[in-house]
């Protein structure tokens, strides 16, 4: 329009437009990656549930062994396979926020990866991913195993004072969670793409999601959200077919569909995750004008300033 003037239009060679993001930007960008290359994200994602369930059930029948628990006893430890899955995919989704790092960071440069290219940029960083996700997972255990020790204490006292102190306990640590979770949400993806080690990783990952937990939060929220449908929607067909099964079979059958929920659901928050790291430098660094810049020669800049 003649005599009309406004901001020019952002650029937007991939997944989202290179500018700080909003919530919809980040959420509909995590749907555009991974329906754009299902085949790398899914395909990670099966790879770390692999990994994650052989770990849950390597765990339950050490339990097992320690309790004198029924530990030759298949069916038993076989039907709560699912469960350990289950307890063991807050894991799987910190690993697989490293190991998407690279494809995403791809698809913002609108240049698709395939899993040749992604294993040769990432297998580099497999112990610092390692070593990230480690770190989360006892970052997690030492801040809130006490807190949760003292909400089962009070949970076995009749008295109702105690009830309350529970329940407040109980809002206090579900509060904190979520606030030590968005700021260390950024570790595995920084120690993936910058070549930083854990603790200077997390370290990164509170610097970058400083006055952002808002944003990210509301991501997180709503991801998490649309994975529960998710996983209650499929474990409603879990159930069915493990009740048809029975024995043994039925138990091997609950533990490989688990597998295959896990890997479905797994890429929503680990693709938000990566994408919040490239939103995240973008507002404190610049990164946009870094990555426009880098257009023409189709690399990806991710040294840390």
């Amino acid at each position: 329009m003649p005599g009309h003037f406004g901001p020019p239009p952002t650029h937007k060679p991939g997944i989202i437009p290179l500018r700080p993001l909003n919530v919809g930007d980040l959420i509909s960008g995590t749907f555009a990656a991974i329906f754009g290359n299902p085949r790398v994200y899914f395909g990670w994602s099966a790879v770390v549930s692999g990994v994650v369930t052989v770990g849950g059930l390597l765990v339950l029948v050490v339990v097992r062994m320690v309790s004198d628990s029924g530990l030759f006893d298949a069916e038993a430890w076989l039907a709560g396979g699912p469960d350990a899955i289950s307890d063991a995919a807050w894991v799987g989704r910190w690993m697989l926020a490293g190991l998407v790092a690279y494809p995403v960071a791809r698809d913002v440069m609108g240049v698709r990866s395939g899993w040749i290219e992604s294993w040769r940029f990432m297998r580099g960083s497999i112990w610092r991913i390692l070593g990230g996700t480690a770190l989360l997972g006892l970052v997690t255990l030492v801040c809130f195993i006490p807190a949760l020790v003292v909400i089962e204490l009070g949970l076995d006292s009749a008295g109702v004072g105690t009830l309350v102190a529970v329940l407040i306990v109980t809002a206090v640590l579900v509060l904190g969670y979520s606030w030590l979770y968005i700021r260390m949400s950024l570790t595995v993806p920084a120690a993936a793409v910058e070549g930083l080690g854990p603790v200077a990783a997390l370290a990164r990952s509170v610097t970058l999601t400083r006055r952002s937990f808002g944003c990210y939060f509301a991501v997180v929220l709503l991801l998490n959200l649309i994975t529960v449908v998710i996983e209650l929607v499929l474990s409603q067909v879990v159930d069915a077919v493990t009740g048809l099964g029975g024995g043994v079979l039925g138990g091997v059958v609950a533990v490989v569909l688990a597998v295959l929920v896990a890997a479905l659901v797994q890429p929503l928050i680990a693709v938000a995750s990566a994408l919040m790291h490239v939103d995240a430098r973008i507002r404190k660094e610049g990164f946009d004008i870094e990555l426009n810049q880098s257009l023409s020669g189709g690399g990806v800049p991710w040294a840390p300033r």
